[in-house]
């Protein structure tokens, strides 16, 4: 799962994932994390649906934000922090189970402002990928202890 040589940095991602309540809450399963790029993996179920049965909007935006965000602490200094200061979602199709990917990457380091993008993909009966919303984010680098 892991693909950092980096022994500090891997020792720090293992940690900031461990700790993640939310992600373990909705069920996050991370299946990669590399410097600049992110993989996860989520089982639809019942509570992460809307009215119509399909992946929650909400979810859809969550994922995005928190692929795009480990993706983002994996290139600043380990001695500092990231926030999401902006994301913005554009939704393709609706998200449907049983399983939703999520993909974070970095575009732009900074050492004030990461810039990343993310998406959130399923697959259709014929096994092809079929994106469900992309994101694009502005994570803002901030001190250890803010």
């Amino acid at each position: 799962m892991y693909h950092i040589e980096n022994a500090e940095l891997l020792e720090r991602m293992q940690y900031k994932i461990s700790v993640n309540e939310f992600a373990k809450y909705i069920g996050l399963e991370f299946t990669s994390v590399e410097v600049g790029r992110v993989k996860a993996q989520l089982d639809l179920k019942k509570h992460h649906q809307q009215q119509n049965g399909y992946a929650h909007g909400g979810l859809l935006g969550t994922l995005c934000d928190i692929v795009a965000g480990y993706a983002a602490y994996s290139v600043i200094p380990t001695n500092r922090q990231v926030v999401t200061g902006e994301i913005k979602t554009s939704f393709f199709r609706a998200g449907k189970g049983p399983r939703l990917f999520a993909e974070g990457w970095v575009i732009k380091p900074g050492s004030r402002v990461v810039y990343c993008e993310a998406e959130v993909y399923q697959f259709n009966e014929k096994e092809e990928q079929k994106t469900v919303v992309k994101a694009s984010t502005s994570m803002i680098v901030i001190g250890e202890n803010f």
